[in-house]
């Protein structure tokens, strides 16, 4: 496959979690405003219009990736292609009610000057009931379509206005407003009803929803998770600090001279201290955590400015016996009603920032870093002012008094808590973005679809290696994989099946290769791997990885077998190569074994220019076939199948084995690629049959390894002449018993052309050689060679028997299980499981009447742990035929 028509799948994967679409300049063009979209009274709710269009989706999608004509990028102004900020502050709604309420202001506000005190309190008292029940109505309704935050605060500013509406009403009936003035400015400590009410004004301030200055990126990391409580705490050391001062200028002198009425000295000292709260929770809020959509932020700002107006009127007019504004706190009342009322009302999208110069002027409010330097040294002015005073008091030999100690004590513990929540964000913050930094670092230096290394980090580790070379001088080695026929698996089976096949890919490569190894995805279906000194050699390595390549996988329903075609370099110390050179000599191996033949290894040599076989293992392979001693040798390697009840052996798997002086111990199999099975598995099956018979003698002597031999054939490729006359002349000679042998058939795939096979088959059995099945789970068509050829065993693949062997079987796995079992058993056939883990699996395997058992690695098979307590009667043997194989 050229690298024209290679997919290029590595460039439709998508951006990383978390980070955003390049959008071009944003301060290219002119300011471009959209016509606000018609809504009706009230706010439909968060996020949509009246239509269901989200009006939350930036405009700029319209250019395309955000990226404005070039016309608008010439002008020098920021291009914000929203509505203009009039028309986000405010609703059509929310338009008609402020015009009710400037009427409503403009005719009662003049009309109470008019009226005699007694009529316009209650005149004032009613409009208000009326504004503040009409306000919790609006505020329920908005609030019931919001979400979140915004519902939230819309519900507490409901409560407020039902409160006080109701409070309201009842005063019109009940509260006197003739008669001597110290009967109508009175405070008893049924006023202190009203902190319940302001206390819910200020959770719902808190609940409003915020953000920090800065970066859309940067706001949820710098707003902290209790910022509502920093705000709280800050606005107390505020008021705190701010009525110890007044204490120390007038306050004590006031009580030192003696208090007519402690109830009103109580009361009103109360209402003041909340009424400043809610101003100083208002400020901090305003400069410290910027509000997400400040029309209603503001309007509700005004609104608790109202309250606390009309309460220190109030208690001002209490204080000096006489009324300082006529009608003040009732007018304050009304101002606020209708802010509560307008502020349900407002639009929950932040308005559009000013344009700003591309010259990059100053902003007209102070940054973010000066905000939160003032935020963090906020807390050191109510300790400097308790330390003067401490000090004055002490100096003047007045000494501390009562309210001074208390003062100093609660003060630098405010500051402490206060303290202590910064520090606990700021280490949240300093978590986050080490976590950012990591996953940043990670998405630079990571393929986003396989997970693995990429072209930037596979070089960087490649100069790594080159470098430690030169002081060390160890050699290593470079793979270049390339997966044959990916073109066909997109075009047929589309994209995401693709895709599927690379993840696969990238895993299986992962698990083949050592742990110091490096695993890249270099793009579409090309993969890198850079192997590190020590351990096998690389050409063992290469073998694993085109194993690991070629095991089928399920994609998009249907199982396939995909080659790859492997280039292999050894970068020798002596050499002093680049790392461009050494990826050239890597691809160009690579690009040798696909022309050789595809699912193929081919080691780089500097003839590959003019002969691109010369290296090819495969080329070995067939010379070692024919003796030649410079290539090398080929052995059996023999492996016992184990009854895991006892430990003992009771047969043989085989396999072929290359061995060559610089290449190391590969398997033989995984050197043939696929269009050239046909001409050399005939060839590698009468090599290792020929090992087998001569091999025998030997193996019937050893406890270890004793008969029957399992003889892998590819059952895809028919048996040839040559093996059937070479086991004739074996039983002829006696060399062969019968049942020492079993033919055991691997890489049933889909499509195979079983009808070319099954002739050469039955001859094979016609000699007395019993079949077998090696890989059941794994390959397609064994059940359909178990249901036309008599065969004797069955080997179950690695990944079937873990799941067979799990200690948390599933009634799926146990259903299917239980009736394979059944039907080998019908069948005669006995079953080999493959790498039980431990013994309690082996004794589980022993339950289901599974005693034989392979590894398929260096490990020994694991014994079966016998149960405590007498011996239980023997397990049913489900499928398994003791004694001697037919």
């Amino acid at each position: 496959m050229s690298r024209s028509g290679r997919s290029s799948i590595g460039a439709r994967g998508s951006a990383p979690p978390g980070s955003t679409a390049p959008t071009g300049s944003t301060r290219d063009a002119p300011v471009v405003a959209v016509a606000p979209v018609a809504e009706p009274l009230f706010d439909p709710g968060p996020g949509t219009s009246p239509r269901g269009v989200d009006r939350g989706v930036d405009p700029s999608s319209r250019w395309g990736a955000g990226r404005p004509p070039a016309s608008h990028r010439e002008s020098g102004w920021t291009v914000r292609p929203s509505a203009s900020p009039t028309a986000r502050r405010m609703t059509p709604a929310m338009r008609i009610w402020l015009v009710i309420a400037l009427v409503s202001c403009a005719v009662i506000c003049p009309g109470v000057l008019l009226l005699p005190d007694t009529v316009a309190s209650r005149v004032l008292r009613a409009v208000i009931a009326v504004v503040l029940l009409l306000a919790c109505a609006v505020a329920v309704r908005t609030g019931c379509r919001a979400r979140g935050r915004h519902r939230t605060w819309r519900l507490l500013v409901a409560v407020v206005d039902l409160a006080i509406g109701l409070a309201a009403l009842a005063a019109v009936f009940i509260s006197p407003t003739a008669g001597p003035l110290a009967d109508q400015l009175h405070l008893g400590y049924g006023h202190l009803l009203l902190l319940p009410i302001v206390g819910c004004a200020l959770v719902a301030l808190l609940a409003y929803p915020m953000h920090a200055p800065g970066a859309a990126a940067e706001r949820r990391v710098l707003m902290g998770h209790r910022w509502w409580l920093t705000t709280l705490l800050d606005s107390l050391i505020v008021v705190g600090s701010v009525n110890l001062l007044a204490w120390a200028l007038f306050l004590h002198r006031i009580v030192d001279n003696g208090v007519g009425d402690t109830e009103h000295f109580v009361v009103a000292l109360v209402l003041c201290v909340f009424s400043q709260l809610l101003v100083c929770a208002t400020a901090l809020l305003w400069i410290f955590r910027r509000p997400a959509a400040t029309t209603g932020f503001i309007l509700l700002s005004v609104a608790l400015t109202g309250i606390s107006a009309s309460l220190l009127l109030y208690t001002a007019n209490i204080a000096v016996q006489h009324v300082v504004l006529r009608s003040g706190p009732e007018i304050a009342w009304l101002l606020a009603s209708w802010c509560l009322l307008l502020a349900c009302l407002a639009p929950e999208r932040a308005p559009a920032p000013a344009p700003a110069r591309a010259d990059g002027g100053a902003p007209a409010e102070p940054g973010p870093f000066t905000k939160r330097w003032a935020h963090i040294l906020l807390p050191l002015l109510p300790l400097a002012t308790a330390s003067l005073i401490a000090l004055v008091d002490v100096s003047v030999g007045s000494g501390l008094n009562v309210v001074d100690v208390v003062a100093l004590l609660a003060l630098p513990v405010l500051v402490l808590a206060r303290q202590m929540i910064t520090l606990a964000d700021n280490v949240g913050l300093l978590h986050r973005l080490e976590s950012s930094e990591q996953r940043l670092q990670r998405q630079a230096y990571h393929d986003p679809l396989t997970g693995l290394a990429n072209r930037a980090l596979f070089a960087d580790r490649l100069h790594a290696a080159l470098a430690g070379q030169r002081d060390d001088g160890r050699s290593f080695a470079v793979i270049y994989v390339d997966l044959d026929d990916f073109k066909r698996v997109n075009d047929t089976l589309g994209h995401a099946a693709g895709d599927r096949l690379l993840q696969v890919t990238g895993s299986r490569l992962t698990h083949a290769v050592r742990a110091g190894d490096t695993v890249a995805r270099l793009g579409g279906d090309e993969f890198a791997i850079l192997l590190v000194p020590g351990g096998d050699t690389p050409a063992i390595i290469g073998s694993r990885v085109l194993a690991a390549v070629r095991a089928p996988t399920v994609l998009s329903g249907v199982r396939h077998s995909v080659r790859a075609s492997v280039g292999l370099v050894v970068a020798e110390a002596w050499e002093e190569l680049s790392s461009e050179s050494l990826l050239h000599r890597a691809d160009a191996a690579m690009y040798a074994a696909k022309r050789t033949g595809k699912g193929s290894l081919t080691l780089y040599d500097p003839s590959l220019e003019n002969n691109p076989a010369s290296m090819s293992p495969r080329i070995a392979l067939l010379r070692a076939l024919r003796g030649d001693p410079g290539e090398g040798s080929l052995r059996m390697r023999y492996s016992p199948v184990v009854d895991v009840r006892d430990g003992h052996a009771v047969g043989t798997k085989t396999q072929l084995r290359w061995c060559h002086p610089e290449h190391g111990d590969l398997p033989a199999i995984t050197l043939v690629p696929t269009n050239e099975q046909t001409q050399l598995i005939p060839l590698l099956t009468a090599a290792a049959l020929a090992r087998v018979v001569a091999d025998l003698p030997r193996l019937r002597a050893s406890p270890t390894t004793p008969p029957p031999v399992y003889l892998p054939i590819l059952a895809g490729v028919p048996v040839a002449a040559t093996v059937l006359d070479a086991l004739r002349a074996a039983m002829d000679d006696g060399s062969l018993r019968p049942g020492e042998v079993i033919a055991d058939l691997y890489g049933a795939e889909r499509g195979f052309d079983i009808g070319s096979c099954l002739g050469p088959l039955n001859d094979l059995i016609a000699t007395g050689i019993e079949v077998g099945v090696a890989d059941f789970g794994a390959a397609d068509a064994n059940l359909m060679i178990m249901s036309i050829l008599p065969i004797t065993s069955v080997t179950v693949d690695h990944a079937v028997s873990a799941i067979w062997l799990s200690p948390s079987l599933g009634r799926r796995h146990q259903a299917i299980r239980d009736h394979v079992l059944r039907i080998m058993n019908e069948l005669d056939e006995y079953m080999i499981l493959t790498d039980p883990v431990d013994a309690d699996a082996a004794a589980r395997a022993v339950g289901l009447g599974l005693p034989r058992a392979i590894s398929t690695d260096d490990r020994a098979v694991p014994v079966a742990t016998p149960p405590p307590g007498p011996p239980a009667p023997p397990a049913p043997m489900s499928g398994i035929r003791d004694g001697p194989p037919r």
